[in-house]
């Protein structure tokens, strides 16, 4: 038998390397190889570079604080004349720690019984009103919100928030933080101690404003946003020569020495005059997310955050952040559904912090005259990466698709205007409340709400593609977000439905699959699907936990397609070919922790 020469198998194979990994992109273009991510480490500590560096600094140079001082008095307190001579134990030593001003937050999540159940809610056309369903029993809307009821008096009994840890210097702290003046022994105490601890520098956020013209119309119904619970979370304490919409309907909730800013006015009257009926709860200072929001009378639902941080060190300024992990922490443990100012980082158009946080919905500013994005409005989509112990960063690609939503600006609040991502931020926040009180199927799931406004995206944005690039070119049935408006005579609520549980809980064969029945041939649709993650995990590890894809199926033939890896949602949007039922299918491709928190809405156009 003829031998063939050692190079010539070599190329062979090496060829058949290649087409078998090019035959199943060319004849496969969706598959997706499985990632195998590290598991989260439950002892991790992580301080930031700076911070690290100043402790270690401090600790080898301990005695350099110490100073010896000749005491003006004797031991009996009298004081000593000049021709007094010092003798030995008339002098003592002074210890002079340095402190540091930083933020100490809990990456812990508490352990929960969380159910398997789930959810769906939809338009019937022949009698013209919505249906509820409970793990697939149909029932009345009056059952469902007894159900509701009880389902939140469970969760108001569970334990969530950080750690009583014994933090010393506090000067602030809210439900995952801990802002405090602490020496490099006592920060080095506080980790050898306490694991699943995060330190970095406290970094005073920034206001997301610009003031400018007037929005003549909100285009939302008269009254809105009865028995919802909203927050701000603002760098100041309400301007008592500023008026507020409905003092009625407004509550001041921590003391305040930060000062007064029309700012908090405005963001307040915004969200008054997009939801007049909601009740506005009041906060101060910033990254501020009050403990057991369901607490409160009524509870809160929403909470709308007009800041951002924006680091100055250009190696981090696009990372995902502290801030970034406690807001989605946050909405994680309490299912509080949080809209974020994109930011107004003209220079550079970055996604500021904490508008980066997967679970948050991002709101970037529209022009209410020219419907056009402002030009100070950031877009850019942060990266997906984070700081891991001494000086690591690790990187996974691109990030995520931020912002998810745009909205108006230069909005006219009754005592004057409000511009920015700050304007538009509390802008979609009342929206959101007007719609909870009409629909209160979608009451403490951040998940479902997220994909009911990312298939409301319907008013053109024109020179979208153009002005956010990074999100361009992606085709029909990708990931497109905040490519136009959305208001509420946008939102069609088709057919909504939730899910939650375990991490083994709903998923057979890694895949959630139903039917969609009542489907019109050559009629465009949209189907959109969020899922809540875990933020420490993302910091620790730098990706997501899971990895969840979008198909639709119409007379056995796929017909769309999403399965980005960078979010916690996916899109599709696509015209279907005959009037045949649709398959749905949810696909986790990856998995490696977290509860299920899952939120799915379909829309006709």
């Amino acid at each position: 038998m003829k031998s063939f020469p050692k190079p010539l198998i070599f190329t062979v194979f090496l060829f058949c390397f290649m087409w078998q990994n090019t035959h199943s992109q060319l004849f496969y273009p969706e598959y997706k190889e499985e990632k195998y991510l590290p598991p989260y480490d439950p002892n991790v500590v992580v301080v930031s570079p700076d911070v690290e560096k100043w402790v270690n600094e401090q600790l080898v140079n301990k005695d350099s604080y110490k100073k010896v001082v000749k005491m003006k008095t004797d031991v009996l307190g009298r004081v000593k004349s000049r021709a007094y001579s010092y003798k030995d134990g008339q002098e003592k030593v002074v210890e002079n720690k340095q402190k540091r001003l930083v933020m100490v937050s809990d990456m812990h999540i508490r352990e929960h019984e969380i159910e398997s159940e789930h959810g769906r809610y939809e338009y019937n056309m022949e009698t013209k009103k919505y249906d509820y369903f409970l793990n697939d029993k149909k029932m009345n809307e009056k059952e469902y919100l007894g159900y509701q009821n009880k389902s939140l008096e469970k969760f108001k009994q569970q334990k969530k928030g950080k750690r009583d840890l014994p933090v010393p210097g506090v000067i602030n702290s809210d439900d995952r933080t801990w802002v405090a003046w602490m020496t490099a022994e006592e920060i080095s105490k506080l980790t050898k101690n306490y694991k699943e601890l995060a330190i970095d520098d406290y970094v005073e956020p920034k206001e997301a404003a610009h003031y400018s013209s007037i929005l003549s119309s909100l285009q939302l119904p008269s009254s809105g946003g009865n028995g919802i619970g909203v927050y701000v979370s603002e760098l100041n304490c309400v301007d008592p020569s500023v008026g507020i919409v409905n003092t009625s309907k407004y509550t001041v909730n921590n003391s305040c020495n930060n000062g007064v800013s029309y700012h908090h006015n405005g963001v307040v009257n915004i969200v008054q005059r997009a939801s007049p009926l909601a009740h506005v709860f009041g906060f101060s200072g910033g990254n501020n997310h009050p403990s057991n929001p369901s607490s409160y009378s009524p509870p809160l639902e929403i909470g709308s955050h007009s800041y951002y941080y924006y680091a100055s060190i250009d190696t981090f300024r696009f990372l995902y952040s502290t801030y970034d992990r406690n807001m989605d922490n946050y909405i994680y443990e309490n299912e509080v559904i949080n809209f974020v100012a994109a930011g107004n980082e003209s220079s550079t158009h970055y996604v500021t912090s904490p508008g980066k946080a997967f679970n948050a919905i991002t709101v970037g500013a529209i022009d209410p005259i020219t419907n056009k994005y402002k030009d100070y409005s950031s877009w850019k989509n942060p990266t997906l990466a984070s700081r891991l112990p001494i000086t690591n960063v690790v990187f996974r690609g691109m990030g995520s698709d931020k912002p998810e939503i745009a909205m108006y600006t230069d909005i006219d609040h009754g005592y004057g205007t409000l511009g920015g991502t700050s304007a538009a931020t509390p802008l979609a926040a009342g929206f959101t409340a007007t719609l909870l009180d009409q629909h209160p199927f979608f009451k403490r799931h951040p998940a479902l709400v997220k994909a009911v406004l990312l298939t409301g995206e319907t008013i053109p944005i024109p020179y979208a593609s153009s002005w956010d690039t990074d999100n361009s070119n992606k085709g029909l049935n990708a990931s497109v977000v905040a490519r136009g408006i959305v208001n509420y005579s946008s939102i069609s609520l088709t057919r909504s439905a939730w899910w939650t549980g375990g991490n083994s809980a709903h998923f057979i064969n890694k895949e959630i699959r139903f039917t969609e029945k009542n489907i019109q041939a050559n009629k465009r649709y949209r189907i959109a699907i969020a899922w809540l993650v875990e933020g420490s995990f993302i910091y620790a590890v730098g990706d997501l936990p899971q990895d969840i894809d979008l198909y639709v199926e119409q007379d056995g033939q796929r017909i769309a397609t999403s399965i980005s890896a960078r979010n916690s949602f996916e899109v599709v949007d696509f015209v279907t070919n005959s009037n045949s039922p649709l398959t749905i299918i949810i696909y986790r491709s990856s998995n490696i922790t977290g509860d299920v928190l899952l939120g799915y809405h379909m829309r006709e156009f």
